[in-house]
């Protein structure tokens, strides 16, 4: 695809006299890439504010922690104490704050011996408890083949952590409120529900996971997202946004064809076999018949959560260009901003 958009600029800029609407197009061009790729926000910025909506109801207990934290840093290294050095937060990660919280339980044997601190024990616990599965699907951001839907199905997985916490852990509860709130604006995207409507995870028979409108929101944009394909790469295209199939020019080899048969059109059958494998599978033709092959999408089996979709996609749609072309767009979108911006440029130096 890089390659298409790559044919395209340099036919662009082929004349010197267009360079300003040429650069205005090109400009568009870009626009509508960035687009197709983005979620609005990405996933990790995303979990934050989850995580930040419920942290900011209990900033007195988590300012009470930093300041221990202070006076054991102080303390330890004054009194050269053999213990590990608890950790400060900082204010762009809130994953930070839960390292130090952890930092403070994991040498409570020491604080527990020292007169001039008291710590809020039940706080800690809770609060440990009820951040361990966010924090958890915070550090799997890390990862670099990480993509949306794989982001989509560890924040379900949290979700149902969070769940069996709420009936004990009131920052559970919260946390669970606030995921539920920021996942209905990740839904309400339509980059983001065409990922999970490819996915065979999210989108299967009977799936509870997509509701009607947001599968054909879904589908339209799936088809806007191919149209914008076809327009930067396939300058063959007829009306409907289809590449028209050479015809063979020439007969097949002769040494190709038996020189006996047993019925009288074993030979032609045999020919026109013969240039069906060579010209590849049927060209789809219309609008309406890729609407059909992403409405069959609906009909598939649940596959695992723990399946490489990427892999397994590449496998089943090796011979249509059309699908590989619109999984390597949608079904591919990085969970994080980094990601996306390493792919966004990537994709726009060609």
């Amino acid at each position: 695809m890089s390659k298409l958009l790559q044919e395209m600029q340099q036919d662009n800029f082929s004349n010197d006299e267009d360079i300003e609407t040429d650069y205005a197009e090109s400009n568009s061009i870009q626009s509508q890439i960035a687009s197709v790729f983005s979620v609005v926000r990405c996933a990790a910025h995303t979990i934050q504010l989850a995580a930040y909506d419920v942290l900011k109801t209990i900033e007195g207990d988590i300012k009470e922690c930093r300041n221990i934290v202070k006076i054991l840093r102080t303390s330890v290294r004054s009194g050269n104490v053999e213990i590990s050095l608890p950790c400060l937060d900082n204010a762009t990660r809130w994953n930070s704050t839960y390292e130090m919280i952890k930092s403070i339980i994991s040498i409570r044997d020491y604080i527990d011996n020292l007169s001039h601190i008291n710590v809020n024990w039940i706080f800690v616990q809770n609060f440990l408890a009820a951040f361990h599965p966010i924090a958890k699907c915070t550090l799997k951001l890390q990862h670099d083949q990480y993509i949306i839907e794989d982001f989509f199905r560890d924040w379900l997985t949290c979700e149902l952590e969070l769940k069996k916490l709420v009936s004990t852990n009131s920052y559970a509860e919260a946390l669970l409120n606030a995921m539920k709130k920021r996942k209905d604006t990740l839904m309400g995207n339509n980059a983001f529900i065409a990922a999970l409507y490819m996915d065979p995870r999210f989108n299967f028979d009977n799936t509870p996971l997509l509701s009607y409108d947001q599968k054909q929101a879904a589908v339209d944009h799936l088809i806007r997202t191919r149209d914008m394909i076809n327009k930067i790469g396939k300058p063959s295209e007829d009306q409907y946004g289809n590449s028209s199939p050479d015809l063979p020019t020439q007969s097949l080899p002769q040494d190709e064809l038996p020189s006996t048969s047993k019925g009288i059109y074993d030979i032609l059958t045999l020919h026109v076999n013969a240039m069906r494998n060579a010209q590849g599978p049927t060209p789809q033709r219309g609008e309406m018949a890729f609407k059909e092959r992403l409405a069959k999408l609906c009909d598939r089996e649940m596959e695992s959560f723990d399946s490489n979709i990427l892999d397994n996609f590449r496998k089943l749609y090796r011979n249509d260009a059309d699908m590989l072309q619109l999984m390597e767009v949608v079904l591919a979108i990085p969970a994080t901003q980094v990601l996306l911006k390493e792919r966004s440029v990537h994709f726009q130096q060609y």
